[in-house]
């Protein structure tokens, strides 16, 4: 290490920069992986299974429809 302590103060500051630059480089390239990652799956949520959630939540609000006329005829008689 006696090699990095005879460099002078700016070199220091230059490898120092381009550690910290190459480091954010690199952490961005990690953030826009992780991102697409997420947009696929939320794409697979919004094209897959809403439309299944939403259809058995239709199915459940007819069912409910019907049980209340079988609970009305039920009182009436």
């Amino acid at each position: 290490m006696q090699w990095f302590k005879d460099l002078r103060i700016g070199t220091k500051l230059v490898i120092a920069f381009m550690l910290l630059m190459s480091l954010n480089i690199m952490l961005g390239a990690f953030m826009v992986i992780e991102l697409n990652k997420i947009t696929k799956q939320s794409d697979d949520v919004a094209s897959t299974q809403i439309p299944g959630i939403v259809a058995i939540s239709s199915l459940s609000e007819a069912f409910g429809s019907y049980r209340r006329g079988e609970l009305l005829a039920v009182l009436s008689d």
